[in-house]
């Protein structure tokens, strides 16, 4: 799903026909498909958003994420890494 910053809007982009758990390093290989399509196609990704379940955790170790790194480098861009506050909330 895709997210206005500036504007409101909402756009979904990529749906994925899956059985049981996603692991962690497929779901790299889904976030930089669905990143390199929106870059081609004009659009400026800033960040990206997702709960803290542990394979999406593993999957952002995997592209580097830490307390004091919380970004990776795709195409020459930074990205932010951010975990959904509201599931934050929810969980504790």
């Amino acid at each position: 799903m895709l997210h206005g910053h500036c504007k409101m809007w909402k756009q979904p982009v990529a749906y994925y026909m899956i059985c049981g758990s996603t692991e962690s390093d497929v779901r790299v290989n889904f976030l930089m498909e669905v990143l390199d399509t929106c870059q081609n196609a004009g659009l400026d990704i800033i960040d990206t958003v997702c709960n803290i379940d542990a394979n999406n955790v593993k999957a952002l170790k995997l592209l580097g994420i830490s307390e004091k790194t919380p970004s990776f480098r795709f195409q020459d861009r930074e990205i932010a890494a951010i975990f959904d506050p509201f599931h934050h909330l929810k969980c504790n």
